[in-house]
């Protein structure tokens, strides 16, 4: 289906209306928010790491922990309960029908809302491993052959872990493998479960 957005508007605004639409959303997703995130992660990272601590500046395995396992929690909460992956079908599912006759703004600020949980999750996360690998894992002080290892070792890992392991990998992986009976169900199956309707 076409872009839901363009698809109910088509008849209001013109070309270069939608080139300006577009040049905007853009920009906003590849430079601003960039920038404005950049802004959000140096005040939290100065203010967790020296200001919002309560006890002696000196306890920081403690702090770390804390903050690692607060991070590990509402990742969890934002991973089962509010998917970040959902937004964009919260979003279609307004326009499904054509253009709301709302701004939206409860949903906006729902949208929002999420999206800062996975922020903040990360943001708790990366704060409490930082000194876990910058300082107790491998303290070299600054010597780029540990900095090489810690870019690659990470980016095969991720491809592991996003792609080999995806939630899909293993649904392909369980059912592929899973005995005779469901080999047999994988051979028989001649109807795909989204096909698309005949044109009769």
């Amino acid at each position: 289906m076409d872009d839901p957005f363009d698809y109910h508007t088509r008849q209001t605004l013109s070309r270069p209306q939608r080139i300006a639409i577009n040049f905007l959303d853009i920009t906003n997703l590849t430079l601003v928010d960039i920038i404005i995130q950049t802004a959000m992660w140096v005040g939290w990272w100065n203010l967790l790491a020296y200001w919002v601590w309560p006890w002696n500046v000196n306890h920081y395995v403690a702090r770390d922990i804390v903050y690692f396992l607060m991070g590990a929690l509402l990742k969890f909460i934002g991973v089962v309960w509010l998917p970040e992956e959902d937004l964009p079908h919260v979003v279609a599912a307004e326009w499904k029908n054509g253009m709301p006759e709302s701004y939206g703004w409860g949903r906006k600020l729902y949208c929002y809302s999420v999206r800062s949980l996975h922020f903040f999750a990360f943001l708790f996360m990366w704060a409490g491993a930082w000194n876990f690998f910058d300082v107790y894992l491998h303290n070299c002080g600054y010597c780029w052959e540990r900095e090489i290892w810690y870019i690659t070792i990470p980016a095969i890992l991720l491809f592991f872990t996003q792609e080999v392991l995806s939630r899909e990998s293993l649904y392909w992986i369980f059912a592929r493998y899973n005995g005779w009976r469901a080999r047999s169900n994988f051979k028989n199956a001649t109807t795909p479960l989204y096909a698309e309707p005949s044109a009769s």
